[in-house]
């Protein structure tokens, strides 16, 4: 079928990256497919490059005032899209059968509603860091979330494949601020009452580096977006009994492992500046995990001491919340 797929590529001063990610996906081996860039008024090029690339299964739509991220993705939710579609981050990379595995996983399981692959997860200078875990080649929606809070489960932004009227009809990913969770919710909304395929084969690249989004917001955004990943996933519950009783295991110690992440982050600042925590701080910390985690409250601050020393002497606060998200999102070492 004649540009069945549709991706899109949301970017704001993307540099080399987008440069590296664009010249992936034009390299597909299935080759019918549309590209739509959702420039982000770009201060740093990007634009201007882009309007050289003569192709023309690409479309930039640019932006002329800066949007937040979550507005800039959520234009695909209004724009002509073909029959499936996907979102790639600008800094990720396809492989160049990326687009031939999906075709034939959606040919293979017509009846699934979210489609993925294996992967790896690279750094910013596009080295290996590791090979994401194996994948089931079918899951539900509670497998999905079980696995995914016992952090056995890796999962990211790009990869996911599904159809366009699917994603219109469950209001596109969630606007969170920062999107900060939205990308799990999307994909459970969209196999909750279907299943995910994935594909055996490793054909995508997701980097994880210090200048991503997640990288960049603070705690406070995070804690927002866990009360909206919750309060979204409360809803699931109600529909789904035996996902109801999934949560109820898994989700207060996931919960609680972020919430004491942020809270031990900030004991380190406290230690460098030789000022207490502020109040307000450790009574949001502490709102979160009785909304979430009551159980775990007694636990919060608390790291086997070897741990705490390791913080305290070696990782200033942002360095240590982005190993500590690298932890919960990738499954990596703290050391």
């Amino acid at each position: 079928m004649k540009n069945k797929y549709t991706i899109f590529l949301p970017v704001q001063n993307g540099g080399l990256y987008v440069r590296e990610c664009i010249a992936s996906i034009l390299a597909q081996k299935y080759g019918d497919f549309a590209l739509v860039v959702l420039e982000n008024a770009s201060t740093d090029g990007t634009l201007e490059w882009l309007r050289t690339v003569d192709d023309h299964r690409l479309t930039v739509c640019s932006s002329g005032l800066l949007l937040p991220i979550e507005k800039n993705w959520g234009r695909a939710l209004t724009m002509p899209k073909n029959e499936f579609m996907t979102f790639i981050g600008h800094d990720d990379i396809l492989d160049p059968n990326y687009l031939e595995v999906m075709n034939a996983l959606v040919r293979r399981d017509p009846d699934a509603g979210l489609y993925f692959a294996h992967f790896r997860y690279i750094d910013g200078g596009g080295k290996k860091i590791r090979s994401c875990r194996p994948i089931a080649e079918r899951e539900t929606v509670t497998n999905y979330m079980s696995q995914l809070f016992a952090n056995k489960r890796d999962t990211y932004g790009t990869g996911y494949l599904y159809r366009s009227k699917d994603y219109d009809s469950v209001g596109g990913m969630p606007a969170w601020n920062g999107l900060l969770f939205a990308d799990d919710a999307l994909w459970m909304s969209l196999m909750k009452r279907s299943w995910n395929s994935t594909a055996r084969e490793e054909c995508f690249a997701a980097r994880v580096h210090k200048e991503s989004c997640g990288h960049k917001a603070n705690w406070r955004t995070w804690v927002e977006g866990m009360q909206n990943y919750h309060k979204f996933l409360q809803g699931l519950a109600k529909e789904d009994s035996t996902f109801s009783d999934a949560l109820a295991k898994h989700a207060p110690k996931y919960f609680f492992g972020w919430a004491n992440g942020f809270y031990i982050g900030l004991m380190e600042q406290a230690n460098k500046s030789g000022r207490p925590i502020a109040t307000g701080d450790i009574l949001a910390l502490k709102k979160i995990i009785n909304e979430i985690a009551p159980e775990f409250l007694p636990q919060l601050g608390f790291l086997p001491i070897d741990t705490r020393r390791r913080i305290i002497k070696h990782f200033a606060l942002t360095r240590w919340l982005y190993k500590w998200y690298r932890r919960f999102r990738y499954g990596e070492k703290m050391d």
